[in-house]
């Protein structure tokens, strides 16, 4: 069993958390640009329809108009969860009748979300909020509907809970709140997730 003390070095932690604000930042920055780039040419589709010559344009120019406003409340939206990104980011073993892994969640007022990843999530979806809530809480399970409507139980182990303070781009202060003590496979995951560079978890670990 191997106790990460990560408070023992703040100022490694805060760079550790720099690079996943980074990382973060770049892929929400690319969705604002496609954005931004499909405004283009919607504005562009929508000035090219001429009613006068071929009524069903109309419809075109309408969809057009409405591709318009669901892309600038998207790119609204984007930009501002990028402001204000998150405050929490946890690292949870989840175990249902799917299988098992580690999931990391980063907390914030608002979700973002990109396809199928959850960039960010906000406080108050189920798998975060018993997390956040209660801060001495380390398990918790909720019940998952699929697309088909069907329900199943997932439970949730916390592993990692770090609290960062965020200054626009910048992370200002990063403070581990739940320094557990894991053995060696565990520690094998967390190296396979993500959650903390290779190096960063060495040099805690020496």
């Amino acid at each position: 069993m191997i106790a990460l003390n990560l408070n023992d070095n703040q100022e490694e932690l805060k760079k550790e958390e720099q690079r996943v604000l980074d990382e973060l930042i770049s892929k929400m920055d690319e969705i604002i640009d496609s954005l931004e780039e499909n405004m283009k040419e919607y504005v562009k589709e929508a000035k090219n329809a001429d009613i006068s010559l071929n009524p069903d344009l109309y419809l075109a120019k309408l969809l057009a108009r409405q591709g318009m406003k669901n892309t600038a409340e998207n790119r609204k939206k984007m930009i501002e969860t990028r402001d204000e990104l998150y405050d929490t980011r946890l690292l949870l073993h989840y175990k249902n009748d799917s299988g098992e892994g580690l999931t990391e969640v980063k907390v914030g007022l608002h979700s973002c979300i990109k396809g199928k990843d959850n960039l960010v999530t906000a406080w108050y979806e189920k798998i975060c909020q018993p997390f956040i809530v209660n801060s001495e809480k380390t398990y918790s399970d909720c019940i998952v509907k699929e697309k088909y409507g069907e329900e199943y139980h997932t439970y949730y182990t916390l592993i990692i809970k770090n609290e960062v303070k965020l200054r626009f781009t910048r992370v200002v202060k990063a403070l581990n709140k739940f320094p557990g003590v894991l053995d060696n496979e565990t520690i094998k995951k967390i190296k396979e997730s993500g959650f903390f560079s290779d190096k960063f978890i060495n040099d805690i670990i020496k």
